[in-house]
């Protein structure tokens, strides 16, 4: 028998919750008396050897600074490194790239005919799932269904954005 799914955690990931959430509210109380009650009232109790107050205010400053250079530098600059260059191609079509000669429907198809109307781009088991897809109609199955179905997506060509956006310029 299979054992139940839960949305509960673990055991194991529960005691290690606990145990975290315990040791952040602990830290938290000994940084807040450290940086609020007077040092004179923890040496009363015995607790002497403290870091001077400055570093209550530096030592946050100083990791909020960090966060902030990390977000606003040098992820973006990390994320810049691994990006394609904008004039690539590679910007435009890849290997998931999905062109629209990619759905026209070859009528006599076979596996070796149906590689020629495919784009090159394409992997070769999207061309042979397209051709068995293709192979497996008939020519008056395929028209019905292209007036009843929603057509396939595909990516489209950049020349085409080009010119339904900016048109011809005079």
């Amino acid at each position: 028998m299979a054992p139940q799914q839960t949305p509960a955690p673990l055991t194991g990931r529960a005691y290690y919750g606990f145990v975290l959430y315990v040791s952040a509210w602990t830290c938290i109380f000994c940084y807040l008396t450290w940086a609020i009650v007077p040092h004179e009232y923890l040496h009363v109790i015995g607790i002497s050897y403290l870091p001077h107050r400055f570093w209550a205010i530096a030592l946050p400053t100083i990791i909020v600074t960090g966060v902030v250079l990390f977000i606003t530098l040098i992820y973006p600059g990390i994320n810049l490194l691994l990006a394609v260059a904008p004039d690539d191609m590679r910007t435009l079509y890849d290997s998931h790239t999905i062109r629209r000669e990619s759905y026209e429907e070859p009528h006599n198809c076979s596996m070796d005919s149906c590689s020629d109307n495919i784009s090159p781009d394409l992997a070769t088991s999207v061309k042979k799932q397209t051709c068995r897809k293709f192979a497996s109609k008939s020519v008056d199955e395929s028209e019905a269904m292209d007036n009843s179905s929603v057509p396939p997506v595909y990516d489209l060509d950049i020349s085409e954005v080009c010119k339904i956006l900016y048109g011809r310029q005079n």
